[in-house]
């Protein structure tokens, strides 16, 4: 996987926003894709993840929503 593959994707199924939670706060920017195929999301976020330098800190929110990300998008062989 390299970035023309991500780009090709995010020309297909991509879209980004300007986010405002309130009036007076910054603004922050959301890239997103949407695809009925999982995998290729998944694909798109592990690349993500790969190339993004985060000096191996996480919150506890990115936690739980990696864990949750997980459940939903790999099968571990239980119900």
């Amino acid at each position: 996987m390299d970035f023309s593959y991500i780009a090709g994707f995010f020309d297909a199924d991509g879209s980004i926003s300007l986010l405002s939670i309130h009036k007076n706060e910054y603004k922050s920017v959301q890239v997103s894709f949407c695809n009925n195929e999982r995998h290729r999301i998944a694909v798109a976020l592990q690349y993500y993840n790969e190339v993004t330098n985060r000096n191996g800190k996480s919150t506890e929110r990115a936690i739980s929503r990696k864990e949750a990300f997980n459940r939903l998008f790999y099968w571990d062989g239980k119900k």
